[in-house]
C-alpha cells in the first residue's frame, strides 16, 4: 500500500502540518510526530477524522481500517494535560468513578482530594 497523505488541522480549522505516512504507523506514533509542530503532548491529543466525532484509538495503524483513504483530513482536539491525564486514567480504568463524575462536573480534581482530607 502506497503512503497516506494526512493534513492535521485544528479543531477550529487552522492548519498544523501536512504529512506522508507509511499505512503501518499507528495512531499513538502519528501523535508522537505531531507533538512539535503542534506543540501539545500526545498524552493531549485527540485524533478525529474530519466530519466524524468518533475519536482514532491510539493502538490502531492506518492499514488496519479501511475508513482512510490515500489522503486524510484530521482534526486534533487538545485536552489540557489534567483533563487528559484523567480520561487516560478513567480508560484504564485506574481512577474512581466517583472521582471521574466529580472531575467532569467540577473539572478538577483538586476539591475532590481535599475533601478526602
Amino acid at each position: 500500500m502506497a503512503t497516506l497523505h494526512v493534513d492535521v488541522l485544528w479543531a477550529s480549522g487552522e492548519p498544523i502540518v501536512s504529512l506522508c505516512i507509511e499505512p503501518s504507523v499507528t495512531v499513538q506514533e502519528l501523535k508522537e510526530q505531531l507533538q512539535e509542530p503542534s506543540g501539545t503532548p500526545a498524552e493531549c491529543m485527540r485524533l478525529l477524522l474530519e466530519g466524524s466525532a468518533d475519536e482514532l484509538t491510539d493502538g490502531c495503524n492506518f492499514a488496519a481500517t479501511d475508513v482512510f483513504p490515500s489522503h486524510a483530513v484530521l482534526q486534533l482536539v487538545r485536552l489540557p494535560l489534567p483533563q487528559a491525564r484523567v480520561v487516560q486514567e478513567a480508560e484504564q480504568g485506574t481512577l474512581s468513578a466517583v472521582a471521574v463524575r466529580y472531575f467532569r462536573h467540577c473539572g478538577s480534581l483538586t476539591p475532590y482530594f481535599k475533601s478526602l482530607l
